[in-house]
């Protein structure tokens, strides 16, 4: 963090005050809360940082995911193959290897054309897996491949399976449509695989971008064979009620310890109501989808959520870019479930920041979130990486100054962030916008006390 912009920052404060937004924006619902927090003279903790690979400028933002799990470091991103193609580039680290400036390893997936999301999953036996938008073109001659596609390693190769084909069974000529616009995916301690996404595109209607299902498939990467049969989350219903509506949109996709799915997205519903908002669904009993709002009023960019083993409760964190309940948008959120339902607080909002939100949790059970600070409420740039933790229910926000060898600050960074902890660690990979390189960044939890 640059010093001239606290030094700006707090001159301001003096001046006009920081004590407190007074713009009502916390009177959303009897639900939301307003947590105590360190307005603009938010403290930095220093935080060291590795280069994992340099790559090129992406055409999609959210298109590098990681996941850490004993002690290793698995990365997946997309890499420019010219002619428009794309190539997902898989690689892992031993986090002590890497710490002491060792390589890694780097393995080309899949080639694929203009894909526009991807997930990474991985088998109780550690073998990755990735979904991603591919496969063939819509009949209307769409330029983007439709299909959602699975790649894992088989036989000392990669294998790549069609799992969904977006198929309109009320459109008897043009039956395929666009599925993975937004997309998530998890693997249970079964094996199982469980996916969520948007199908946007139905029988080459373009007015059905506006409005998207939500489909969910669980499957098993045994049996590949044949597609999996999807279920329709919500979505619109066009033999009875012709009910049209947005659902799906920044899809996250959690299980409880019972692997119960639990699928969070942005939602606007059908008129007249129109509401919009964050909706979570999940399998009741009855083995039915059973759907509900947690924050209503609201438009949501980005959306994490987590299971909190230690408290044994469901829990999302979620990046608000506009909202009904006063003047001040672009604020971090997070929710968890009760006894009696959703409660929801706000994070931060001392500057417009919340965007590529993660969530995890520490040793305790209490959220810890990493995120991007794009600016000031001032304007003034910050273009930062973010972290919030939540201790003795008081939540509290960081600036985390990303050094390279104790020096130089890597800038223009906090995109596509996913943290993880382990003991007092905090271990982030994250992009940088100016170099666009991945990063590992670590800090020590003792310095957000």
């Amino acid at each position: 963090m640059k010093p001239r912009i606290f030094l700006i920052i707090f001159l301001m404060c003096f001046i006009f005050g920081c004590g407190g937004s007074g713009d009502g924006g916390d009177d959303n619902s009897a639900s939301t809360q307003s947590a105590q927090i360190l307005y603009i003279n938010d403290p930095t903790i220093e935080c060291q940082s590795r280069l994992l690979v340099e790559t090129q400028e992406f055409v999609y933002q959210r298109n590098v995911k990681s996941i850490i799990d004993n002690n290793q470091l698995h990365l997946t991103y997309f890499s420019p193959a010219g002619n428009g193609d794309y190539i997902i580039k898989y690689l892992y680290f031993d986090i002590v290897s890497l710490l002491e400036m060792n390589t890694g390893n780097n393995q080309s997936v899949i080639q694929v054309d203009h894909s526009r999301d991807m997930q990474i999953g991985f088998t109780t036996d550690n073998s990755p897996l990735f979904m991603y938008q591919g496969g063939s073109y819509p009949t209307c001659g769409e330029t983007e491949q439709s299909d959602i596609m699975l790649s894992l390693f088989q036989n000392d190769q990669w294998q790549e399976y069609t799992i969904s084909i977006g198929t309109v069974e009320r459109n008897p000529v043009i039956n395929n449509g666009l599925a993975g616009y937004s997309s998530d995916m998890i693997v249970d301690s079964t094996n199982t695989i469980h996916m969520c996404f948007q199908f946007l595109y139905e029988g080459c209607d373009s007015m059905n971008y506006n409005y998207p299902d939500l489909w969910y498939i669980q499957f098993s990467h045994n049996n590949l064979n044949e597609l999996p049969e999807h279920e329709v989350v919500e979505g619109n219903e066009y033999e009875n009620s012709n009910k049209q509506n947005n659902a799906g949109e920044h899809c996250s996709i959690a299980l409880d310890n019972n692997n119960v799915p639990f699928i969070f997205y942005f939602f606007v519903d059908s008129p007249p109501n129109r509401d919009n908002g964050l909706r979570v669904a999940y399998r009741n009993f009855q083995n039915n989808w059973e759907t509900q709002w947690i924050d209503k009023d609201i438009h949501v960019d980005s959306i994490s959520a987590s299971w909190n083993d230690n408290q044994e409760k469901m829990a999302v964190a979620y990046y608000v870019t506009q909202n009904s309940y006063g003047s001040r948008n672009n604020v971090l959120m997070y929710a968890e479930q009760t006894y009696s339902g959703w409660q929801s607080f706000v994070v931060d909002k001392s500057c417009y920041c919340g965007n590529y939100c993660n969530l995890t949790f520490d040793n305790n059970g209490e959220p810890i979130i990493a995120y991007r600070a794009a600016k000031t409420r001032s304007n003034i740039p910050l273009n930062q990486l973010k972290i919030a933790r939540r201790k003795s229910n008081v939540w509290k926000s960081y600036f985390c100054s990303a050094k390279i060898n104790n020096s130089s600050i890597v800038e223009d960074i906090g995109v596509d962030n996913t943290i993880h902890v382990d003991d007092n660690s905090i271990y982030i990979t994250s992009f940088s916008n100016e170099t666009h390189g991945i990063y590992l960044i670590t800090g020590n939890m003792e310095d957000m006390e």
